[in-house]
């Protein structure tokens, strides 16, 4: 569902090395699909970080309206 989605992308790893320090303010998202393809989901704005243990870090994320036109529709490669 689009809850889970969401609530799974808000989690991240606290390690820079996985996951930039200072993510971006907009953060665009693909799900997989196939092999090699990827479809948009959704545009989401970061709002900024709402917890952090050391290991995972939480945000604060809202979908925006960007690129709404092309949400499910928008297909591109994505290689592993």
């Amino acid at each position: 569902t689009d809850e889970e989605i969401l609530a799974y992308t808000r989690e991240q790893s606290a390690r820079p090395r996985i996951f930039p320090a200072m993510p971006p303010k907009r953060w665009i998202v693909f799900l997989p699909e196939g092999r090699d393809r990827a479809r948009l989901w959704s545009v989401l704005e970061n709002r900024g970080e709402v917890t952090n243990d050391g290991a995972r870090r939480t945000f604060d994320l809202v979908a925006t309206d960007h690129l709404a036109d092309l949400a499910g529709r928008l297909v591109i490669g994505w290689r592993s």
